[in-house]
């Protein structure tokens, strides 16, 4: 550890609500993951000088850290909402000649997201990081989500159709997904995303189930 993140480390830990979880991770976890952990705590506590320094000097954005993600993918994992805006900025400029190491860690956050929002006590954390990350998607040059799976053979769409979004399946149709795509998931093929959004309620309602091969 270089001596300006001892420094930092030291004046983080100095907040009693983060001491405990900065000791044990410093024995534990790996440096990288620390700094990440680095990075949610400047941006909690408005310490923006601190955090712009991680982001332009430490933050290896491209680079798995804890449980093999990058550190996008950690920061939604744990909801780390105030870090994804800045993450999705250094990913920008990190992977301008590696379009597609950009296009891989955005398809996995997004699942990442989505898996999130399945849980029974869904947070505005959560919401954010979703849309955050969409957002992102949006915004990147002939991105099509099917074309990602992740570890587990599943894209975002996979996700979204396995924990029963309607409404994540309707807009992922509607905007980043191309119509005749198929994955080894959920199978889906050229679907109007109009009719699927006008009658995927019946669908529902029906008790038709929404999950593996549904379409």
């Amino acid at each position: 550890m270089t001596d300006e993140l001892k420094q930092l480390h030291t004046y983080l830990t100095t907040k009693h609500e983060y001491k405990d979880d900065l000791e044990t991770l410093q024995n534990q976890a790996s440096n990288s993951d620390l700094i990440n952990w680095y990075l949610y705590i400047c941006y909690e506590e408005n310490y923006t000088t601190d955090a712009e320094w991680l982001i332009q000097n430490k933050i290896r954005i491209t680079e798995a850290i804890d449980d093999d993600l990058t550190p996008l993918e950690n920061s939604c994992d744990l909801q780390f909402v105030k870090t994804i805006k800045p993450l999705i900025t250094k990913l920008d400029q990190e992977t301008s000649g590696k379009i597609e190491d950009k296009k891989k860690i955005l398809c996995s956050s997004l699942g990442i997201t989505i898996k999130r929002l399945a849980d029974g006590k869904v947070s505005n954390e959560d919401i954010l990081c979703y849309k955050y990350v969409l957002e992102a998607v949006k915004n990147t040059k002939d991105l099509d989500t099917e074309q990602y799976e992740d570890g587990y053979k599943f894209t975002p769409l996979s996700y979204a159709i396995y924990y029963n979004h309607p409404d994540i399946v309707v807009d992922l149709l509607e905007t980043v997904c191309l119509m005749n795509c198929h994955t080894s998931v959920s199978p889906i093929d050229k679907i109007d995303p109009k009719a699927l959004g006008k009658h995927l309620d019946r669908y529902i309602t029906t008790e038709i189930n929404v999950g593996y091969n549904s379409f």
